[in-house]
């Protein structure tokens, strides 16, 4: 194990777990794009890329919310709480915006 390994930010280790569960789904179906599996268990390993990769996302949003949430209820004064409120806006704001790229608009299903 790297030095690096015990330096961790606390709770960094589970999101690098999620990490690297997708770095592993993601090189299996590199492998199977090689050996030319079948498609249906291609796209199975792509659905398990993108489940580990949507696992660390929200594992991050949730720890922004309770981070922000924390800074907000100490903060004394009324512009840090108000910017760590835009910030958790814009963080929440892109995290929704890629749902919708990977998901669908509601209104473009044809």
């Amino acid at each position: 194990m790297s030095a690096h390994a015990t330096q961790l930010p606390r709770g960094a280790d589970e999101l690098l777990n999620r990490l690297l569960t997708a770095q592993g789904h993601l090189q299996a179906v590199s492998v199977m794009v090689a050996e030319a599996a079948p498609p249906e268990d291609i796209l199975h390993q792509l659905c398990a890329v993108q489940a580990a990769i949507s696992a660390a996302g929200r594992l991050i949003l949730l720890r922004e919310l309770r981070a922000g949430a924390d800074a907000m209820l100490q903060s004394q004064s009324s512009d840090q709480r108000a910017l760590e409120a835009d910030r958790l806006v814009k963080l929440f704001s892109l995290a929704a915006e890629r749902l919708l790229e990977t998901t669908g608009r509601p209104n473009d299903r044809s």
